[in-house]
């Protein structure tokens, strides 16, 4: 019988420890969300050539946001401005696309998405949702 309590203690233990950590995990991921705006850039598809067209358009917006956007250490700021230029990231993006030989649609949107977890050198975004300016390349898959 004390056998069992103990595994009973340990389980229970280790369960209540699983879920203070996702609580955590959970509040720092949201805390963080309010704290920046990502970029997401879908390729048509999973092939070589899309994949590598999705990085030229990459490329090329985060340099044109690096000439036009204000300076500016307010994510509201960049949010507003993300939005007020959804038309310029869109034609920007088309003339990547289509200096490359391709004719995918392009559509641009400052929205919510689901992200995985992403390193960038040191520093790591949990799995969560975050804002961000989106950008689909023809059937964005």
């Amino acid at each position: 019988m004390k056998k069992i309590c103990a595994i009973a203690g340990i389980l229970i233990a280790t369960l209540v420890t699983g879920i203070m950590v996702n609580v955590k995990q959970t509040r720092m991921q949201e805390d963080l969300a309010k704290e920046v705006f990502r970029f997401h850039v879908l390729a048509n598809s999973d092939g070589k050539e899309d994949q590598s067209l999705k990085m030229k358009v990459k490329e090329e917006i985060l340099r044109y946001m690096k000439q036009e956007l204000p300076v500016s250490d307010s994510v509201d700021t960049t949010k507003v401005w993300a939005r007020q230029h959804l038309t310029e990231i869109e034609e920007v993006s088309k003339q990547v696309i289509l200096e490359e030989g391709y004719d995918y649609p392009v559509k641009a949107q400052v929205t919510k998405c689901q992200f995985p977890d992403k390193s960038y050198g040191d520093v790591t975004f949990p799995a969560g949702e975050y804002e961000a300016l989106r950008i689909e390349i023809g059937k964005a898959e």
